[in-house]
């Protein structure tokens, strides 16, 4: 199951590459056509938008490669690296497009055939929005931090070229010049912010930030499933390894029950687990014996060995899960 779901997420990935690449070719056809900056960053984010497909598919294939001796939670990681090159990429086209705009603005260029490059860049807007969605849908839902941004910048991508269509049309019809110089510049700074929002979630992978969002969810599944038997639980851990999402845990349960027993209920979990996350959850807990100052959250009515009545249920928030005892 996890081999499949890598190689489809690598296929797709090249899929994107193929169709980066004949975009490219659309888009600074358009540029030449036209000699408009507004379609020259257009065409400035196709080259980002191959080198990061190209990245994305090598990253995706070395996460593919099974466990080894010396990569134990595989080689996923690799995601966040890319990822980050790929938002620095987009951050760098950003830049040279509010470069090459103000620069305009004292050396102009003559713009013709807006028409025909308005047809072009129209095309792309059809064509990677349709691709950006599918494959961030797909990234979602298997966890692929690469599909993800690989979508999110062809979403974004799509977004920027139709904000440069109704600029060319503006033009064309005002014959306003200028304004292609300084929707040059709008562009550039719209490019910015998803490439921030990528090189953040891409540190916070490599520094194994811990992800609250995720952690609820986990926290919500025990509690909605909740045992009798399962008295507390605590140093909640769980590391997004690419596509492969590793939670470590400690549940605490009676000191008198057999390991056969104990395996039981974590069998009970794991399967949970697998159930809400998918085949490609890997789930790590750790048994404690209970005490006598856990005997007012323990609702088991057979135990000889009580010290304290029943109290009320551990209450198992975010923060007291994840503390680390």
């Amino acid at each position: 199951m996890n081999s499949t779901i890598l190689k489809q997420n690598l296929n797709l990935q090249i899929t994107v590459l193929t169709i980066s690449l004949v975009l490219f070719i659309l888009k600074f056809t358009a540029y030449f056509l036209t000699n408009s900056i507004l379609i020259l960053s257009d065409a400035l984010e196709s080259i980002v938008n191959i080198i990061a497909a190209g990245i994305g598919s090598y990253s995706l294939y070395l996460s593919s490669i099974p466990k080894d001796e010396t990569h134990p939670y595989g080689h996923g990681k690799v995601e966040f690296l890319t990822a980050g090159i790929e938002g620095g990429l987009i951050c760098f086209a950003g830049l040279t497009i509010i470069y090459e705009a103000i620069r305009r603005f004292w050396v102009p260029s003559e713009l013709h055939q807006l028409d025909t490059g308005l047809i072009f860049s129209f095309v792309t807007v059809i064509f990677n929005f349709l691709i950006g969605f599918f494959v961030k849908r797909r990234g979602i839902q298997n966890k692929n931090l690469q599909l993800i941004s690989s979508g999110q910048h062809l979403i974004t991508d799509s977004i920027s070229t139709l904000v440069i269509c109704l600029g060319i049309i503006i033009i064309s019809f005002s014959q306003w010049f200028w304004l292609d110089n300084l929707l040059g510049i709008l562009v550039g700074f719209y490019i910015l912010f998803p490439a921030y929002l990528i090189i953040r979630n891409a540190i916070a992978g490599i520094m194994d930030e811990a992800d609250k969002q995720l952690n609820q969810q986990f926290i919500e599944i025990l509690k909605q499933n909740k045992n009798h038997s399962w008295i507390d639980i605590h140093n909640l851990k769980i590391l997004k390894n690419g596509s492969v999402i590793h939670i470590d845990c400690h549940l605490t349960l009676p000191f008198f029950w057999t390991i056969e027993q104990a395996n039981q209920e974590i069998q009970i979990i794991e399967n949970l687990i697998k159930k809400e996350f998918g085949e490609l959850a890997e789930c790590s807990i750790q048994i404690d014996a209970c005490n006598e100052n856990l005997c007012k959250y323990c609702s088991i009515t057979n135990c000889k060995d009580r010290k304290f009545i029943f109290q009320e249920n551990s209450q198992w928030d975010y923060q007291k899960v994840t503390q680390l005892h």
